[in-house]
């Protein structure tokens, strides 16, 4: 495992024209401090943490602004890493209530986009939630989540949606992701399935990723797809300690495990039986 020590954000003006507070940067050091953060690249939610932000602190620069500067470590192919019971944890989307919810980026800004999607959070009965994220590749990603039991993922999401709504639901995001083929061209639109799995005390993330899905593609998950969830999940999470997060692929009309990551931010990758 290699060590870094770098500087991860500045109050400067960044690439989106915006400024983060010192009091941004102060927030920003207490989680690094009380938390494992897992690096990744561009915010894509289909490529495993790479390394761990562990320690930070707010600096001063030469030019008068602050900085964040932070020790990381970056996990390096064939090691092995000690699954670490130290009190830290990776952040999780824990859901405490008994509804569905629809997040969205910076790319669903327009106004047709939030049209429909403060439709589907009408729907839900929940407020839609942004997303921020900084990053210079303009992915987009759609997130659709909700709190389930092990074992009753599928029976939970259909049973509170309702069968009247579904045709409503799948039209609005069938919507949604058309328009954002159709203006990224070749960047990537993303639909992710993100659910908070209880079992007992326990509670992980599970993830479903579908890359720039045609209406047939997503029609297909929700009557097919959906229901294999539930077999897949069970299947993994006895196979490794201290797991927050499964992430799954939805392509080609079949569900396959991309990878998982521990509380302590190490991802680890299940072969499929």
């Amino acid at each position: 495992m290699k060590q870094f020590k770098g500087i991860l954000a500045t109050s400067h003006v960044d690439a989106h024209n915006e400024i983060m507070p010192v009091e941004t940067l102060e927030a920003m050091v207490n989680q690094i401090n009380q938390q494992y953060i897992p690096m990744g690249i561009e915010h894509d939610p289909r490529i495993p943490p790479k390394g761990r932000l562990v320690s930070a602190k707010v600096v001063p620069l030469e030019d008068g602004e602050y900085g964040v500067e932070g020790i990381g470590e970056i996990f390096e192919p064939g090691d092995s890493y000690e699954l670490k019971n130290d009190g830290r944890e990776i952040p999780v989307h824990a859901i405490d209530d008994d509804k569905l919810h629809i997040q969205f980026d910076r790319n669903y800004r327009d106004e047709e986009d939030q049209e429909a999607i403060t439709a589907i959070g009408e729907l839900f009965d929940s407020k839609p939630q942004e997303e921020l994220k900084k990053s210079i590749d303009p992915i987009s990603i759609l997130t659709l989540s909700g709190a389930f039991v092990l074992g009753g993922i599928a029976n939970g999401f259909f049973g509170k949606i309702g069968s009247d709504a579904y045709d409503y639901l799948k039209g609005k995001i069938t919507g949604l992701l058309n328009r954002k083929n159709a203006i990224q061209d070749k960047h990537e639109a993303l639909l992710v399935f993100s659910f908070w799995v209880t079992t007992g005390p326990q509670g992980f993330e599970v993830e479903i990723i579908l890359t720039n899905p045609s209406p047939e593609e997503i029609e297909h998950f929700l009557e097919v797809g959906m229901h294999q969830v539930d077999q897949f999940v069970s299947q993994y999470y006895s196979q490794y300690l201290g797991i927050r997060r499964m992430t799954y692929k939805y392509e080609s009309n079949t569900l396959a495990i991309m990878h998982v990551v521990r509380k302590d931010a190490v991802p680890m990758f299940p072969k499929e039986n």
